[in-house]
């Protein structure tokens, strides 16, 4: 049945209807086929905007970062008010290693859309990887005030804590146990602060409390040998 619908959605031979067959290809995880017809989608219009986000989208998984970034770069060109392929492009430099690639693009995905949490949390990611603390800290204070989580409340702690305002860091790491007592990460920076701070007891009892949660996370067991 799947392949009669295909075949009859092809038979009409236009972008839409490529990229509906390349959609339902993707959705059965046949990213290979879905490409295809994504493409075939762009040979009859290399301006359909939807065809690019859709190849790229499977080029990445399938572990071609490289033409996922080429589709996310062509995406920009043709719909430049679109912010997701600047979020997805930023993303694919930063993966790649290439921060100051990535920086300028993260920016621009937050410029159309301030409240576009996934591109702030990529693009903090990425200052810190560049060291640029003081717009890292403006970022995290933006998608903190766009919407609390544990996640936020972990990368603004990270930020403080590589600024050494570890007193700070340790009230917000606290801050993101609270929003998920199961995310571990938050558990690891606040022990690695407390033992900044010459709280070893305390970094113990936290370090006790993590491993409840998660009893073989490594990331926890390498941060408590630090403490020993």
């Amino acid at each position: 049945m799947f392949l009669i619908v295909c075949a009859f959605l092809a038979s009409a031979q236009s972008p839409k209807k490529y990229c509906a067959i390349a959609e339902k290809f993707q959705e059965s995880f046949n990213y290979d086929d879905a490409i295809s017809n994504y493409t075939k989608a762009l040979e009859l219009d290399p301006k359909y905007v939807k065809a690019y986000l859709g190849r790229a989208l499977c080029y990445e998984r399938t572990g071609r970062n490289a033409s996922a970034l080429e589709d996310y770069k062509r995406g920009i060109v043709m719909a430049p008010k679109e912010k997701e392929f600047y979020y997805n492009a930023g993303r694919m430099y930063f993966l790649m290693g290439k921060y100051a690639d990535a920086d300028p693009l993260l920016r621009e995905a937050i410029t159309l859309d301030k409240e576009y949490n996934l591109a702030l949390e990529y693009m903090v990611k990425n200052l810190l990887k560049l060291k640029n603390y003081k717009d890292a800290l403006e970022a995290t204070t933006l998608w903190l005030d766009n919407k609390k989580s544990a996640v936020a409340y972990y990368y603004h702690a990270v930020v403080l804590d590589s600024t050494q305002d570890y007193i700070t860091a340790e009230g917000e790491y606290k801050n993101s146990k609270y929003y998920d007592s199961k995310y571990i990460p938050a558990y690891v920076g606040l022990m690695l602060v407390e033992n900044r701070l010459k709280k070893t007891e305390e970094a113990m009892t936290i370090a006790a409390a993590a491993l409840l949660k998660d009893p073989n996370n490594p990331a926890v067991f390498y941060a408590r040998s630090l403490i020993y």
